[in-house]
């Protein structure tokens, strides 16, 4: 199977953010419980009795959050763990769904995946051999692994894409869905700002610090590394390679066979898209005229001659090939059909089988040679070099015994894009990044190629994790960020005392000493970007006429507080894009439910106590 024949690399960030967004995005918030009746505390989750271990998503986690530098405790705070867990379960679930559907990937499918996946990362001379190897070191799975990943991708968008695609939409609920998408509004609005107020009091250092206790999460300093990578130049490591007379003769005779040519004949021709003209030039050429000649002057043009050239016919389409072969020197052929064109070919000579001498191929033979031997010394160099470093040897011990040459950078971030350091690696540095952030502390890796000369290997020495700046480092920001949140509250205190008194009659929105907009034809689609912030104008497109209602603004730093005046129902729209949006909605809703069935099917559990105790408390994701 090609699989077998393929191993090697590339950027494995692109497969793994493939695999994250794979999940569909769907949050199965109802599922839930905790294990009982013997069940492993080590599982996560358990899906229809298949485990999630808490090792393996540990790992899982770690490597999606590092791509995104965010902290665990942040992540779980934010709803991030849950989304992969959700996801991880949503992965088994439709594995499983697959399987009773008899739903089957075959090798081929897959392996057309592979090639597509590493094809752009082979290189002028790469292989896809050298592709895949690289790319299942990088990402640190086995082969058997990626294959089964894809084939349960695969499996999974066939599902998806069934169930998603089956919706029927009559045409009076597309009219009435894109008539309310048309609607638009008059609105009344004043804004105020938090700046309007002040705080009452000045916090001292406890208070602040007890303040950054709760917001240390947005001081995080994303994870970095040290890492220790050695170069190995290959042409400098290695003995000058001599190559005799001998070596060249006698590999040619063990090679014979290679150099046999068979019959080649040598042809002149035309190729002309009109036939007619074609024709025409066959016509000329065996009138006696040259063939470019017959070309320049019936197609004005020589740019459809192509010169004299020697073919076997094994190079050629049966149908040009044989009357090629069939012909006598000099002979007018066609014109003869393929896709290409029209051609007319006059055949100019003819050459007998024969094998290449040895004085034409002995450089061919040299340099191959000469690369084969190079080939062994670097071969033997290196498995002696793994083989030291697979002992426990540091570099450091093999400095002195080999052509090795060590780079050490300190607290190194994985969105380091053009680091001095790394100038070595060239177009390979964001490789070398992210097999760096794919490994483990205190291993070398394997030595990989970095370019046709240059090999190298890496040691991260140490992980220096996420972590929160100390508070002496952020003091000034945060007494800011204190100072915001005090404005703020005041804010929303004051706004909403207003609002009350204003739906009560005891205020009046346009008594209000801050500037009223008169903001119209306010709507879903095709409004003013530069009236209000998009969450403020959903807030007021959702909202009963006539009420007033308050809309915080955390980009505006504010409160925006209005009433819609009228509302205008839209005309319905022949807009082929619109309806197709929401045909989609409608077959992404079928997809939720079936999902949801799905769910009912195949029951879940997740240890939610675990997750908390592995994720939610920052101190426990440091150490």
């Amino acid at each position: 199977m090609l699989l077998s024949k393929m191993r090697s690399g590339f950027m494995s960030a692109i497969f793994l953010g493939l695999l994250v967004a794979g999940a569909f995005g769907l949050m199965l918030s109802d599922w839930n419980g905790f294990f009982r009746n013997g069940r492993s505390k080590t599982d996560v989750a358990m899906v229809d009795g298949v485990p999630i271990k808490i090792a393996s998503f540990s790992s899982h986690v770690s490597k999606t959050l590092r791509s995104q530098q965010i902290d665990p405790s942040k992540a779980y705070e934010i709803g991030i763990i849950d989304n992969i867990l959700q996801g991880e379960i949503l992965r088994i679930i439709l594995k499983k769904a697959a399987l009773d559907y008899g739903i089957v990937v075959d090798d081929a499918h897959v392996a057309e995946q592979v090639r597509d996946i590493i094809n752009p990362f082979k290189g002028e001379n790469g292989t896809e051999k050298d592709a895949l190897d690289r790319f299942l070191q990088m990402q640190g799975m086995s082969e058997r692994q990626l294959v089964e990943i894809l084939r349960d991708e695969t499996a999974s968008t066939v599902i998806k894409s069934t169930i998603g695609s089956a919706s029927y939409m009559p045409q009076s609920l597309l009219d009435n869905v894109t008539a309310f998408r048309n609607e638009t509004r008059d609105v009344d609005v004043i804004f105020i700002p938090n700046s309007d107020f002040t705080s009452k009091k000045t916090p001292d250092f406890a208070e602040l610090e007890a303040y950054y206790e709760t917001i240390k999460s947005n001081y995080v300093l994303p994870e970095s590394r040290d890492v220790t990578i050695a170069l190995l130049n290959t042409e400098a490591s290695i003995s000058p390679v001599s190559i005799s007379d001998s070596d060249i003769k006698t590999r040619y005779e063990e090679d014979l066979k290679k150099y046999m040519v068979g019959e080649q004949r040598g042809m002149e021709q035309a190729i002309i898209s009109d036939e007619k003209q074609a024709i025409a030039i066959s016509k000329a050429a065996k009138g006696g005229q040259s063939l470019k000649e017959a070309v320049k002057s019936i197609s004005k043009s020589d740019k459809n001659f192509s010169d004299l050239k020697e073919y076997q016919q094994t190079d050629l389409p049966t149908n040009v090939s044989t009357p090629l072969f069939a012909a006598t020197k000099g002979d007018i052929i066609g014109p003869i059909k393929t896709q290409l064109g029209w051609h007319v070919i006059r055949l100019d000579s003819i050459t007998a089988p024969h094998t290449e001498p040895l004085e034409k191929v002995s450089s061919q033979i040299k340099a191959a040679l000469q690369a084969e031997k190079a080939g062994d010394q670097i071969y033997n160099l290196t498995s002696q070099i793994e083989d030291r470093l697979a002992a426990g040897d540091k570099y450091e011990d093999l400095v002195k015994d080999f052509n090795l040459k060590t780079i050490t950078i300190k607290n190194l971030h994985a969105d380091s894009q053009n680091i001095k350091e790394l100038a070595f690696a060239d177009k390979n540095a964001n490789a070398v990044l992210t097999k760096i952030f794919a490994s483990a502390e205190n291993e070398s890796s394997s030595l990989s190629e970095i370019s046709s000369k240059m090999l190298y290997s890496l040691r991260v020495d140490k992980i220096n994790l996420a972590a929160p700046k100390p508070f002496s480092d952020v003091k000034e920001s945060v007494t800011k960020t204190w100072v915001e949140d005090q404005q703020a509250q005041a804010n929303i205190i004051a706004a909403q005392k207003l609002v009350a008194d204003i739906n009560a009659g005891k205020a009046k929105l346009s008594a209000q000493p801050q500037t009223l907009q008169h903001i119209t034809a306010l709507g879903h689609v095709n409004t003013d970007k530069n009236a209000l912030p998009l969450d403020i104008s959903n807030r007021f497109l959702d909202a009963e006429k006539g009420k007033t209602i308050l809309a915080i603004s955390n980009e505006k730093k504010g409160i925006f507080i209005g009433q819609v005046k009228s509302i205008k129902l839209g005309s319905t729209s022949d807009d082929d894009g619109l309806k197709k949006k929401i045909i989609d909605d409608a077959n992404n809703t079928n997809l939720a439910l079936f999902l949801s069935a799905l769910q009912r099917r195949y029951p879940v559990e997740i240890n939610h106590d675990l997750v908390k105790r592995t994720f939610g408390n920052s101190k426990t994701s440091e150490q």
